[in-house]
């Protein structure tokens, strides 16, 4: 899948979980034009049909600051700040969107100004940012903004697609989340009922606080796959056909509904601030008591 069927498919699952962020920041070292995206985010969002950046109309609905050639003064973001806040407020079925192109070339005054419009944007509004150069882009910038960061080519495998949606659906920010370790988790379940001591060596290790939210919902996403699977579904989240097979098939013989329903209870019971050592006891003992340990 080319990066531009995956970003179609990130925004078109945004949209339809309404999971849609109010800033973004699109990412990449060598493309020269992020205007295919751009368009492409407004087309999905707006229902429209654009061709080309120089297609929007400025000054109503869309707003555009380009750096990518000069650089972005505070004037150019007080400007586009207030002139998107008076429309905004306007009556629309539309989302209006403020593009700021090549961020990373904008003065520390212009930053400034653009981290206090954060704060507190107009509802309708949305704020595409573009950069070549992320690690140029302040760590305050970044951390308001859900990133995607756009590959040139196609990506590594199937299961990197295949993570776009769970990144997509729990409002991850793509190159924040240990691909490695869901990936490996991922493997480690599919082949959990004959190499049981591998997949829980791993759940004792690897599980920690810090990624308790991330690790226990695609642990859930995966088990829900499945359950999918056994049933004769036709699409999955994270998993597809060729990753059941003659060696793991029994992964299916498991009481998939309880093992969906256990994971709810301790995302539920940490989400209310319940022992994080406590609730991965219980996960690994009732756990344990479902694989026949």
């Amino acid at each position: 899948m080319e990066s531009k069927s995956v970003f179609s498919q990130i925004i078109d699952n945004s949209i339809l979980n309404n999971k849609l962020q109010q800033v973004y920041l699109l990412s990449s070292t060598t493309l020269k034009s992020f205007e295919w995206y751009l368009i492409e985010f407004i087309n999905k969002v707006n229902k429209t049909e654009y061709k080309k950046i120089s297609d929007l109309i400025f000054g109503d609905l869309y707003f555009y600051i380009d750096g990518s050639e000069n650089t972005i003064l505070k004037e150019d973001i007080s400007n586009a700040i207030k002139l998107s806040s008076e429309t905004a407020n306007a009556s629309s079925d539309k989302i209006k969107f403020l593009i700021i192109n090549n961020i990373e070339n904008s003065t520390p005054q212009s930053l400034n100004s653009l981290l206090k419009f954060f704060e507190d944007p107009p509802k309708n509004l949305m704020i595409l940012l573009t950069t070549n150069n992320k690690n140029s882009v302040l760590k305050t910038i970044k951390s308001r903004c859900f990133i995607i960061d756009l590959k040139d080519s196609h990506l590594l495998n199937n299961t990197n697609n295949k993570l776009t949606n769970f990144y997509t659906f729990y409002n991850k920010n793509i190159q924040n989340i240990n691909e490695n370790l869901l990936i490996e988790l991922k493997n480690l379940v599919l082949n959990s009922v004959y190499k049981k001591t591998n997949f829980f060596t791993f759940l004792i290790k690897e599980f920690n606080k810090n990624n308790a939210n991330e690790f226990l919902n695609f642990l859930k996403v995966i088990y829900q796959d499945l359950y999918k699977f056994k049933n004769n579904y036709d699409s999955f989240f994270v998993i597809d056909y060729t990753d059941i097979n003659k060696q793991n098939k029994s992964i299916l013989d498991l009481d998939l509904i309880r093992l969906i329903d256990l994971l709810d209870s301790i995302i539920k019971a940490l989400n209310s601030n319940s022992s994080f050592y406590i609730q991965k006891a219980k996960l690994l003992v009732e756990l344990g008591g479902i694989y026949g340990l």
